[in-house]
């Protein structure tokens, strides 16, 4: 959820229509740089359905994308999606 909040705050909107995977896939599209979004897509949907949860070592992957994706969108501007 903070990924998404981050990228729409930097222009990249989501439609209500979108899942966080969707949304994830196309701003990947539109800005490769951006991919780390898909890894926390994913990670997001485990946390979220995965019985067991994520390892420590997947949060601390979260936060690692997280980082990354923060510092990509201080450097990038926005491309349509």
């Amino acid at each position: 959820e903070e990924a998404a909040a981050l990228l729409e705050a930097a222009g990249y909107p989501r439609r209500p229509e979108q899942t966080a995977r969707e949304f994830a896939q196309g701003v990947a599209g539109a800005r490769p740089e951006l991919a780390p979004a898909l890894r926390l897509a994913d990670l997001h949907y485990r946390e979220l359905y995965d019985p067991r949860g994520l390892a420590e070592e997947d949060r601390r992957r979260a936060a690692e994308l997280l980082a990354e994706l923060k510092s990509e969108l201080r450097r990038r501007r926005p491309a349509p999606v």
